[in-house]
């Protein structure tokens, strides 16, 4: 008996001898696996070492180290649709800012959520700028409180206002004149994507418009432009069963990746107008304005004429005795007027807000460019780049209509040769923006 327990406590303890080696060699085999990695990671990172060098650090690259090839962008995807979700969740939680001490006009825009898309595929081409989306959403909760604190400290005299503060994410793509050349075409521009997000912050008055807009992004492999084209490609020639649109060849030529940082005003002012008291008739504004950072420096001048039934947003000094006289109500929100007592009923003197809009567009502008680093190249580093024309001109037509709480607004955009192309096509760029979203009053 004394002799199997001995030899059942010799079996148990070399079996912990081979259990400790084998632990040993797998911790081995983690390390050195870990240290080749790091290495590797270094190399994509700096270069150098017997290493395959990169003059710049690419996600690509990371995927191949640490075998997220496949899953990389899924990742990255998750990480953005994540922060935006809580980004929404925040703004949704706050309540309505109440006006304090006396009477105000100050209100809010609607609230609304729209989203944007862009695409030339609707004028048979794919080129240059080749699509946009953007995802908005504005004045929710906490956005509103914000919007009409802000009114108050930059506007404080003036109290016929209305403001909105948005946030909101978005992505663009940028091709060749052709995207199924693989080879690199010194005298076209490069592809490229930006991945973008940031706020807005929008103000009015009876007869002006005030827009400050910044953002933060990236372009270049980070941005994901090769796999959004990719799929969406593939995804069309799935859906109409066709060898078009084709598969872009040239992304592996795109712009490094780099941060940007944007800053964005426009202003216009009314300059004519045909308006009851609730409702216009006819719109004639100029706006002028800027953009400033990383990916554009340029100021425009134009033109917007809106013509057809449009809301009225804030009535003019010249409503104001009818309406402080007929109604305790805003005359947009229909929601009381602080410190003013309730002489008659619902907005506008009891004649309601106009709860539908329709009306038509035009609006031709002018740039002047001194950067675009879509034909630029990076900011902080040597890419590719092509000269830029200094002067564009851009003309966008179409109608906007809006019903109970719902919008849609469908454009083309005209636009003149934004660079000195090898081919340039004499009829410059065009394409078309749909627009849909809620309003809510």
């Amino acid at each position: 008996m004394e002799s199997l327990v001995r030899e059942g406590k010799v079996v148990a303890s070399w079996e912990a001898v081979v259990g400790r080696q084998r632990r040993s060699r797998a911790s081995q085999t983690w390390v050195i696996s870990m240290i080749g990695r790091t290495k590797s990671v270094c190399s994509v990172f700096v270069g150098g070492g017997g290493y395959q060098a990169h003059t710049r650090p690419t996600l690509r690259g990371l995927r191949s180290v640490f075998g997220w090839r496949e899953r990389g962008a899924a990742r990255w995807g998750a990480c953005i649709v994540g922060f935006v979700w809580v980004v929404c969740l925040w703004c949704v939680g706050g309540g309505k800012a109440e006006a304090k001490g006396g009477w105000s006009l100050q209100g809010l825009l609607p609230e609304r959520v729209l989203l944007l898309h862009d695409n030339d595929v609707y004028f048979g081409t794919d080129r240059m700028y080749s699509s946009g989306l953007l995802l908005e959403v504005g004045n929710l909760g906490r956005l509103g409180d914000a919007a009409q604190a802000m009114s108050r400290f930059f506007f404080p005299k003036d109290v016929m206002t209305l403001s909105s503060l948005s946030v909101f994410v978005g992505h663009q793509m940028y091709t060749p004149n052709n995207i199924t050349i693989r080879r690199f075409v010194p005298g076209d521009r490069s592809f490229a994507g930006w991945l973008f997000g940031g706020v807005t912050y929008r103000v009015q008055g009876a007869d002006w418009r005030l827009r400050v807009q910044a953002s933060l992004g990236v372009v270049g492999p980070w941005a994901f432009g090769d796999e959004f084209q990719t799929t969406w490609h593939w995804l069309a020639r799935q859906l109409i069963q066709s060898t078009d649109p084709p598969v872009p060849q040239g992304w592996h030529h795109q712009l490094p990746n780099e941060m940007t940082m944007q800053l964005s005003v426009r202003w216009s002012k009314e300059i004519a107008q045909i308006v009851t008291r609730n409702t216009r008739h006819l719109e004639l504004s100029l706006f002028t304005g800027g953009d400033l950072g990383t990916v554009w420096v340029r100021g425009m001048l134009g033109l917007s004429l809106r013509f057809g039934y449009i809301i009225n947003m804030v009535p003019s000094s010249e409503d104001l005795p009818w309406l402080l006289r007929e109604s305790a109500y805003h005359p947009l929100t229909g929601k009381p007027i602080a410190g003013n007592p309730s002489v008659g009923p619902h907005g506008m003197g009891g004649r309601g807000i106009q709860d539908w809009e329709l009306y038509v567009f035009l609006r031709p502008v002018v740039r002047f460019v001194a950067r675009n680093l879509f034909l630029d190249g990076a900011f902080f580093q040597e890419s590719h780049s092509v000269t830029k024309v200094p002067v564009v001109v851009e003309g966008e037509v179409g109608f906007s209509l809006k019903i109970k709480m719902f919008r849609l607004t469908v454009s083309a955009v005209f636009q003149s040769a934004e660079g000195d192309y090898e081919r340039v096509d004499p009829s410059g760029h065009r394409f078309l923006r749909i627009v849909g979203g809620y309003e809510g009053f």
